[in-house]
């Protein structure tokens, strides 16, 4: 991020260059400030463009307006949301989320309630996008994404057929309004805070779009099971059932799938796999050398065609 443009955001907000702190995004884009109640997001417009940052927005209004709890967007001036910086650079501004991330070492907080909290948040936002009809620009298709028509010559051409493969299979598969709609698309386990009354405030829409809810729900799997060691197989089988049983008590409050699409969640959880290989071979330039050995043992799980989960949640 250029320092240049950082400071036209200060300017604006009135607020010192030397009390924002770099939080974190793929991009190093997302930036706190110290004793003030929001977070900076800066947007290049490059694949971000202002209608879709506007229907991101606009779909965070709608779950806060049916009590989900999420990080809303603030109005910056003129009662603007979007406000831009320079060279093709734009500010949005969100609530600072009450409360802390989970800490997946602290059984007193990484536990089934949770898991539980959690399921029913996600099946509460499924039901609602059931409904969910965009004020103006929607979000994407999974298929806009430009990963599935780019050139990839830097990516193996035997992961390349593999995902043509998946890709394949998912334009095969149907969208009828009780299985595909909008979906967070990473609700992991660091974009949420829990508050003290243990509450989930959902934050990092960036990713939302529209694809089936089943493959949010394979998300959330698929990142909670990387908290386990793959050295102890047996402790990290228990803990995918039982966090499994528990999401899925809690979305079912919420939400019901037809068990049909249930049964897709391997289909998903190893889609999941290769998607983030892809997804972060395009950007590799930004990784250090311990995430490029991470994305280097995933090349190989896929190559050698190993299941995500060698064992049936079911």
């Amino acid at each position: 991020m250029n320092k240049s443009i950082l400071f036209k955001a200060c300017a604006l907000l009135k607020v010192p260059f030397s009390e924002v702190e770099l939080i974190g995004g793929y991009f190093d884009h997302v930036f706190e400030v110290k004793n003030k109640p929001f977070i900076l997001k800066i947007f290049k417009e490059d694949g971000n463009s202002l209608s879709l940052i506007e229907a991101e927005l606009n779909w965070i209004d709608y779950l806060s307006d049916h009590h989900v709890q999420v990080c809303k967007a603030l109005p910056i001036i003129d009662n603007r949301y979007i406000v831009p910086l320079a060279d093709n650079y734009y500010l949005v501004v969100y609530e600072k989320a009450k409360g802390q991330h989970v800490n997946v070492n602290d059984s007193k907080t990484w536990n089934n309630y949770l898991f539980e909290n959690w399921g029913r948040t996600m099946g509460k936002m499924h039901a609602l996008a059931k409904n969910y009809t965009p004020r103006t620009t929607k979000r994407p298709n999974w298929y806009d994404h430009p990963l599935y028509y780019l050139e990839l010559d830097f990516v193996d051409v035997e992961i390349q057929e593999r995902l043509k493969a998946y890709v394949k299979q998912l334009r095969e598969l149907p969208t009828t309004s009780n299985a595909y709609g909008i979906i967070h698309h990473d609700l992991h386990q660091h974009n949420f805070f829990i508050d003290d009354k243990k509450n989930l405030i959902l934050m990092d829409f960036g990713d939302c779009e529209y694809h089936w809810f089943v493959y949010d729900i394979a998300i959330v799997i698929y990142h909670a099971v990387q908290t386990c060691n793959d050295a102890e197989p047996q402790s990290k089988e228990a803990f995918a059932k039982a966090f499994f049983q528990s999401f899925m008590k809690g979305y079912e409050r919420e939400h019901q799938l037809p068990s049909e699409w249930m049964q897709q969640i391997p289909f998903f959880l190893d889609f999941r796999q290769i998607y983030s290989y892809m997804y972060h071979m395009m950007y590799a330039n930004n990784l250090n050398e311990v995430q490029l050995k991470f994305l280097e043992r995933m090349k190989l799980k896929i190559k050698s065609d190993s299941p995500y989960l060698p064992f049936s949640l079911f």
